[in-house]
């Protein structure tokens, strides 16, 4: 048993090093996108943030043409997508309305009463994050120190 562990041992340790060097050489080196500064606002510098796009225009390196373009396609189909994220929302309401009416005023009650708690649920969970938020930024205030 012994004389197969050894073997077994170096050839894992051999391929894991392998495996280790070629990820960091075949890595192509990138350096890290740094943030553009505009300006100053009130002692503290605003930065400006790289644009994401979402899904596969994220994995693939634009140009500042393509970006505007893709800006500008966005914007124009803006309008469009909110008229049809109303209709949508209109069509679920009416289907809402529909299954609540076969329901008994008991089972109806018990329904309306779920989606009460669930709505306070989500207004705690939100005043949270935003308590946490103000806190983490009051935090980070108190740790810089302040130009004059």
């Amino acid at each position: 048993m012994k004389s197969k562990f050894l073997p077994m041992a170096i050839l894992s340790a051999c391929l894991c090093t392998g495996a280790v060097f070629t990820t960091f050489t075949l890595a192509e080196d990138k350096p890290m996108e740094k943030p553009k500064v505009e300006g100053k606002v009130e002692g503290k510098v605003e930065v400006k943030k790289p644009v994401k796009f979402g899904g596969v225009f994220d994995q693939v390196e634009l140009s500042e043409a393509q970006r505007a373009e893709l800006t500008k396609i966005r914007a124009e189909g803006k309008p469009e997508i909110a008229k049809l994220e109303e209709a949508l929302k209109k069509a679920k309401d009416e289907l809402k309305a529909k299954e609540l009416a076969i329901l008994t005023p008991e089972q109806q009650a018990k329904i309306k009463a779920n989606e009460e708690e669930k709505a306070k649920a989500a207004e705690a969970k939100a005043a949270e994050a935003k308590k946490k938020a103000a806190e983490a930024k009051a935090a980070e205030g108190a740790e810089k120190p302040k130009d004059q």
